[in-house]
């Protein structure tokens, strides 16, 4: 990562009910794949779907989705 080089990384179109905790499940989406040595492409991607499921629910704790939710919904929007 440079100074030099910038990325645009699309937002995940859902129907946002309440974006309460959004900012923090994209943290901590991305720290949790960073922390197991995945790349921060593939980290920001996973963490821009886990925070597009926390928006789609009320609530801030109660809205941030596990692993498993995160990983059906990103084949469900894909078409996989």
């Amino acid at each position: 990562m440079n100074n030099e080089v910038a990325k645009y990384y699309p937002s995940i179109k859902v129907h946002a009910v309440d974006t309460t905790a959004a900012g923090d499940t994209f943290i901590g989406a991305l720290a949790t794949l960073l922390s197991e040595n995945k790349s921060i492409d593939e980290s920001i991607i996973y963490a821009t779907y886990a925070s597009a499921i926390a928006v789609t629910r009320e609530g801030a704790q109660v809205s941030i989705p596990d692993r498993d939710k995160v990983n059906k919904f990103i084949k469900e929007y894909r078409g996989v």
